[in-house]
């Protein structure tokens, strides 16, 4: 049995059945960034980031208006370079046993489509020095300046130690991110909406905000009955696979405020994820190796907005 011939034709009929499979892999990927993490635009290598603090409340317009200076605090994002490559030898296309990689390529699709996952994932399980925000301070700390521009102004926590994920703590924790006050002394109107869980928590996250009742125990002498639960739909339940995978915490679990124009992370994207080929006759994987090589390639940076946007709340 003669070899096929590898031609032209050939190698950009292979190029698209390989994208066709990458596509479908990218789309079908079971990913969750996209709820707790905002995508903005970059065109150029670095960004630097402005974030207009908390601007005093309406008031009423009496006399002149009282005109107050917007703080701006400079945060910088650079973008790094992801990518992903696979060779494949001229033989294989010759025996036309190419077809046999199409799996490859799908899961290469699916793994640019978790990649921001993977990215964010440490920003929530990781509150090192390494790992700060706009403040200078670790984005989960006790300590954040309620006002950068005027530090007598007193601090606040997003870090909450000894709260374990109960019914109790829920509620508590819930209660004080809706009172945070901004540097203008005003309370904000956060509104958490979003629990985040590994995947070991998964049922009691669900519970907490997803029972129509919950356990109600009248005395220490009587039966427990059951009441309607007032915390049902309030929040969003978000499961983050990474947390207990990388191990980066499977008792650990976080409040955020996700449905405003603002979420607690960043994936800023510089270039979208693309699929590409190096097939001709004088490249150097087919003149060196003897192999065509196809690959994804992206341009993006991860990060921080405003701590008081979520609580990472530890057992």
């Amino acid at each position: 049995m003669g070899t096929t011939p590898v031609t032209p034709s050939l190698l950009q009929g292979a190029f698209q059945g390989f994208s066709a499979r990458f596509q479908r892999g990218y789309q079908v990927a079971k990913v969750w960034q996209q709820q707790v993490a905002m995508e903005t635009q970059s065109d150029t290598e670095e960004e630097v980031l402005s974030w207009l603090l908390q601007l005093p409340s309406v008031r009423e317009w009496l006399g002149n208006r009282i005109v107050h200076s917007a703080a701006l605090e400079a945060y910088r994002l650079a973008n790094k370079d992801y990518e992903l490559t696979v060779g494949i030898k001229r033989n294989k296309f010759e025996d036309d046993k190419y077809g046999n990689f199409g799996t490859i390529f799908e899961d290469m699709g699916r793994q640019f489509a978790k990649f921001p996952d993977r990215n964010i994932a440490p920003l929530l399980g990781q509150y090192s020095s390494q790992a700060k925000c706009f403040d200078g301070k670790s984005f989960f700390a006790t300590d954040h300046p309620v006002n950068t521009v005027e530090p007598d102004k007193g601090t606040y926590s997003n870090l909450k130690t000894s709260k374990a994920l109960t019914y109790a703590n829920y509620v508590e924790q819930r209660a004080a991110f809706r009172v945070q006050k901004g540097p203008n002394g005003e309370v904000m109107g956060l509104e958490p909406d979003t629990l985040i869980v590994p995947p070991e928590l998964e049922e009691t996250a669900k519970s907490i905000v997803g029972a129509n009742y919950v356990i109600q125990v009248f005395g220490s002498n009587t039966a427990a009955g059951s009441r309607d639960n007032p915390m049902m739909g309030t929040a969003n339940v978000v499961v983050v696979p990474e947390l207990s995978a990388y191990s980066l915490g499977t008792t650990t679990w976080y409040l955020a405020q996700c449905g405003g124009a603002i979420r607690p992370f960043i994936y800023q994207k510089r270039q979208d994820t693309r699929f590409i080929q190096r097939t001709t006759p004088d490249s150097d994987p087919a003149f060196l190796k003897n192999e065509y090589q196809y690959g994804g390639d992206a341009r993006a940076a991860f990060g921080y907005t405003f701590p008081f946007l979520c609580f990472r709340c530890e057992a």
